[in-house]
């Protein structure tokens, strides 16, 4: 990457530090984190709930109550609008409402908060039955990221006074942690964001800094080798959501889990799309040579079925760079007709980073295409110095009226680098005499990255 040495850049490096100075590193974003037992305490019902009606042109759901987890059980269809005050429906919940996903909601008189897995969101009651969706909450992976049926289980025990293990985004990790993934927006990818096992139970503290000591943290990621014995039993559960919950945990261990790799290559014949496919990229994160699993997604991301291919881009995303030769396939699927198969893959790509190079050319025209210019942006970023070509369109994104689409493109620009990055400082210098203490922060980092 070429470095940008100008005065503008020593200056505003150095008016940050200031700004930052009494602050630890990362505190912008952990100091006020609830705690899942905070969250707990907080909420007077709570409940698992799957989603039963999902309508497009009515952005709105109906989920029904699979098993009250606080509070008495309800018959009663909770019905959720999915719009946001701008009209727009976050990706993440697009990718989540279909047919049969679950997600648990932590509700309080007039307010709510919904867990979907690896995302948070806020809801706010509107009548009798109906809920709105407010604001996506990024703190609270800090709290609690993994699988909903995980967090229900945590729940259930954490209530009847247990202390359980919890796997949360990191926070304080090499005196980085969760602030440096959210400035580079890469708790939307979760085959890149830093986990942690923490220990959790209803006398912990209320705030994430004070349960980042040792006392607290277990260790890094999702599981443990030690661990895969009971992973290894758990790929044969009859419930698939279990089976594919345990495949993806062993694929985090890698090469490590090689013990696993028998029962693994028996799950590429799965009845389940999801099992099948996160097998597959558990096997090619084991050994990027797995040709079978590279197969089995191939085939999957040619399906005729949308939910097959909406899982095979998942799957090749968490792969990593063994799926590499996937990525012109992936490339192609950003026009497919159904839309969660377009952001799936639009997210593949980012997850995928620069062994999915090839995929950049596809993806410069959703720079200017209002529902999709974030996504493609970071895709870009993560994608790095061989998306130089889309610097020109990626500089348009600076006069953006939303924050947002700003943002993105800094950072984007600043993870591609080089000479054609200078729009990116000459629009951060600009923007840094009115910086918050979080925008200064992320400033900083992309700063030092140019």
């Amino acid at each position: 990457m070429r470095i940008i040495r100008s005065p503008q850049v020593v200056a505003a490096l150095a008016a940050v530090w200031v700004l930052l100075a009494p602050v630890r590193t990362g505190s912008a974003y952990v100091d006020l984190a609830p705690t899942l037992a905070k969250v707990i305490s907080d909420s007077k019902r709570i409940a698992v709930l799957e989603v039963t009606v999902f309508s497009r042109e009515k952005n709105a759901l109906a989920l029904k109550e699979v098993r009250p987890l606080r509070g008495e059980a309800s018959s009663e269809a909770v019905r959720l609008s999915l719009a946001t005050a701008q009209g727009t429906v976050p990706r993440a919940m697009l990718q989540w409402a279909q047919t049969g996903s679950r997600g648990v909601i932590f509700m309080s008189d007039n307010t709510a908060l919904l867990c979907i897995g690896q995302k948070w969101f806020q809801l706010y009651k509107v009548a009798e039955g109906w809920w709105k969706l407010g604001n996506e909450r990024p703190d609270l992976p800090l709290a609690f990221y993994g699988s909903a049926g995980r967090l229900a289980e945590n729940v259930e025990r954490i209530l009847a006074g247990k202390t359980v293990v919890l796997t949360v985004v990191s926070h304080g990790a090499e005196e980085q942690g969760a602030s440096f993934d959210l400035a580079l927006n890469r708790t939307a990818l979760p085959g890149l964001v830093k986990v942690q096992r923490v220990r959790a139970n209803l006398k912990m503290p209320p705030r994430v800094m004070a349960a980042s000591s040792s006392a607290f943290v277990v260790g890094s990621g999702p599981v443990d080798p030690a661990d895969l014995p009971e992973m290894m039993t758990k790929l044969q559960s009859t419930d698939a959501a279990i089976r594919a919950d345990a495949a993806n945990d062993i694929r985090w261990l890698g090469p490590r889990a090689k013990a696993a790799r028998a029962s693994l290559e028996k799950m590429l014949k799965d009845a389940s799309p999801r099992v099948r496919c996160t097998a597959a990229a558990a096997l090619l994160q084991m050994d990027a040579k797995a040709q079978t699993a590279m197969d089995t997604l191939n085939e999957a991301l040619g399906s005729t079925d949308a939910v097959i291919r909406r899982e095979a881009a998942e799957g090749a995303g968490l792969a990593g760079p063994g799926a590499a030769p996937l990525a012109p396939r992936l490339a192609t699927l950003l026009t497919d007709a159904d839309e969660p198969v377009r952001i799936t893959s639009l997210q593949a790509i980012a997850m995928l980073g620069p062994a999915a190079a090839k995929a950049a050319v596809a993806i410069e025209p959703l720079l200017e295409d209002a529902a999709y210019s974030i996504e493609a942006a970071d895709a870009l970023g993560r994608i790095g110095p061989a998306a130089q070509p889309a610097m020109k369109t990626l500089a348009k994104m600076l006069n953006s009226e939303q924050p947002a689409a700003r943002w993105a493109a800094i950072r984007a620009m600043s993870q591609i680098g080089g000479p054609n990055a200078k729009p990116a400082v000459e629009s951060m210098v600009k923007a840094l005499p009115n910086a918050t203490e979080v925008d200064g922060y992320n400033m900083m980092i992309y700063f030092a990255m140019l």
